[in-house]
């Protein structure tokens, strides 16, 4: 007696209708997603700027001179970066 593949599937209902998985479907949702968190960001920096602790004028400087600083560190950093690539290459 020979059993034929429909044979077996008959005996076994669960594996006669399984057929791959089909991928999951892109979202069209992403972009606008993005843009809420992006505007969430945006907004929760603003309160965080408005309730904070100091006067208007000491938390502007403080950025201002937070800027500089970042502004004068980005070019050593650049070029603490070319130097490791030279080196490692």
């Amino acid at each position: 007696m020979t059993i034929t593949k429909e044979d077996l599937l008959s005996n076994l209902p669960w594996l006669a209708n399984k057929a791959a998985p089909a991928p999951a479907p892109v979202s069209n949702d992403l972009l606008p997603a993005l843009a809420i968190f992006g505007a969430g960001l945006i907004v929760g920096a603003g309160l965080g700027l408005l309730l904070a602790p100091k006067a208007g004028s000491e938390l502007r400087n403080d950025i201002a001179d937070r800027a500089n600083d970042l502004s004068q560190h980005l070019p050593n950093l650049r070029h603490n970066d070319d130097n490791s690539v030279s080196t490692t290459a």
